[in-house]
């Protein structure tokens, strides 16, 4: 997961955010509460100019906590927002950028794709 702040002012620091995926008050779900995390997160702070100089960076520790999975080559990317460093594979117009919970209305979101090898 990479986080950034689409606004100048954050509401937390990026080592409070760190800290709270290290060490949650609740537990962490992937879209449904049936869908916990099954891994610890490991979040780090990283500096660089666009996401793909962002990928090029990270290295996870603890691959033995996947032992029994086939390993891959390939990372699967989603994000959102106009960065023009990754190539766009697929993009996605989803619906569910709230407008109004009173009025439940939706706005269109892009989310894009791209399957990410150690050569690109």
């Amino acid at each position: 997961m990479c986080i950034w702040c689409k606004t100048e002012r954050v509401p937390y620091s990026l080592e409070i955010i760190k800290q709270k995926l290290r060490e949650p008050e609740f537990v962490l779900y992937l879209g449904r509460k049936s869908c916990p995390i099954a891994i610890p997160i490991q979040a780090k702070i990283l500096e660089a100019e666009n996401l793909n100089e962002i990928f090029s960076k990270v290295k996870f520790e603890d691959k033995d906590l996947l032992h029994g999975l086939p390993e891959s080559e390939k990372t699967r990317l989603y994000w959102e927002g106009d960065d023009n460093s990754l190539w766009v594979q697929h993009t996605v117009t989803r619906r569910d950028e709230p407008l109004s919970r009173k009025r439940w209305q939706f706005s269109n979101r892009k989310e894009n794709y791209m399957m990410k090898t150690q050569e690109n």
